[in-house]
């Protein structure tokens, strides 16, 4: 379980749920979507070698061939924007939107959504929500060591076509 603080949080029951439930889509889809985020962030970051692509369908149906109506957010780790130095790279969420045809499209015109942990333990995802299950700092921890878990927990707006988040 997900520990916050030496409480349980609501995060963590989710987080189990979701686990738990089958949230893949069809996993073909999927591949193409973390594919398609990796070729925007050669464009947009750097230092994005080594990271985890992992999608997640946040709209549509999962168990029908991809619409235009499915949306979808990778969850990254990279510097975007190449800053450089210290505290420039993060992990970050970018939303992928199924076109006409079928096309993904990075909806680069909507933000990134940068999510406050340095490195992710886990992610999970159903309903249109997103877990995301990270390192936290407690009290007397040194920087280099965060020893605590956190979840973020974000939920889509299909309105605006953006990550929203919902709980910390």
């Amino acid at each position: 379980m997900i520990e916050k603080f030496g409480k349980k949080s609501l995060a963590a029951c989710i987080f189990a749920f979701m686990s738990a439930v089958s949230t893949t889509s069809n996993a073909s889809d999927l591949a193409e979507v973390e594919a398609v985020v990796k070729l925007y962030a050669s464009t947009v970051a750097c230092s994005y070698e080594g990271s985890d692509f992992k999608a997640v369908q946040v709209a549509g149906d999962k168990n029908e061939p991809m619409s235009f109506m499915d949306y979808y957010t990778v969850v990254w780790s990279g510097d975007l924007g190449c800053s450089g130095g210290s505290g420039s790279h993060g992990v970050i969420m970018t939303t992928v939107g199924s076109r006409a045809g079928g096309n993904l499209k990075v909806l680069a015109d909507k933000a990134n959504v940068m999510v406050p942990t340095r490195t992710v333990k886990a992610v999970a995802g159903a309903q249109g929500m997103v877990i995301i299950e990270g390192p936290a700092y407690r009290e007397n921890d040194p920087n280099c060591c965060p020893s605590g878990t956190a979840s973020y927990v974000y939920k889509f707006d299909q309105g605006s076509e953006t990550m929203k988040l919902v709980e910390e």
